[in-house]
């Protein structure tokens, strides 16, 4: 079950690294507008990760280290040496993704704008963006990805007040839920947690068995 979650977490990260009307956005779901020179795309800015499995935590980096427009590419750097889980994190990863000092090492791209968040995952293509958060949407709105699948994310809540914990801060965000399909043995859903200025914050991992794991995500202008 342990393994389980890693790699739902690490698949999650892959997927997404990263106000409050109710009028849904202009252009339809997966169109994303908005400023794309925000803290949130500067170059060489590294950004930290604390990844929760039951009772152990591991800390990782997000590091932007290209950048056009809005389309950034983040290098995931996870450190397990010296960790208790060691052994099991190196047992359960392809070696392809360690370095020569045992640290996993991955490139993600994504695009981050003053709106919103969308990622590349599904397909693999810059062309073809899937949304997971606009800032302005309100609860009820649905952005579809993988056409022809009934994958949906559905923004299921909103704050109104700075309620959602982030370290020492308390913070509003969009709550944005991804069921999986029903005969998924293992997950229930993906929650994610975004915050206008933040971007996302929190990345749940649900699974059918009532297990929960985590991903807070620490922007490099927080610390």
């Amino acid at each position: 079950m342990k393994k389980l979650l890693f790699f739902i977490l690490i698949g999650g990260l892959i997927t997404i690294y990263y106000s409050c009307s109710k009028e849904q956005s202009i252009g339809g779901p997966n169109v994303l507008g908005g400023e794309t020179d925000i803290p949130l795309t500067v170059l060489g800015s590294v950004s930290d990760l604390y990844i929760y499995l039951g009772g152990s935590q591991v800390h990782g980096t997000m590091t932007i280290t290209a950048k056009q427009g809005g389309i950034c590419t983040y290098h995931a750097l996870i450190d397990f040496t010296g960790h208790p889980d060691s052994a099991f994190y190196a047992s359960v990863i392809p070696r392809k993704y360690f370095d020569s000092l045992g640290r996993f090492n991955y490139d993600i791209k994504m695009n981050i704008t003053s709106e919103g968040i969308q990622e590349y995952s599904y397909d693999g293509s810059i062309n073809n963006p899937w949304t997971i958060v606009k800032y302005n949407d309100g609860v009820g709105t649905v952005y579809p990805f993988r056409p022809g699948s009934p994958n949906i994310r559905t923004v299921t809540a909103k704050s109104t007040e700075d309620d959602f914990p982030m370290g020492f801060y308390l913070i509003k965000v969009s709550k944005v839920v991804q069921p999986y399909p029903p005969d998924d043995q293992y997950i229930d859903t993906l929650v994610f947690y975004a915050n206008h200025k933040f971007g996302l914050v929190t990345l749940e991992v649900k699974l059918k068995s009532g297990i929960l794991a985590k991903c807070d995500v620490r922007p490099w202008f927080l610390l």
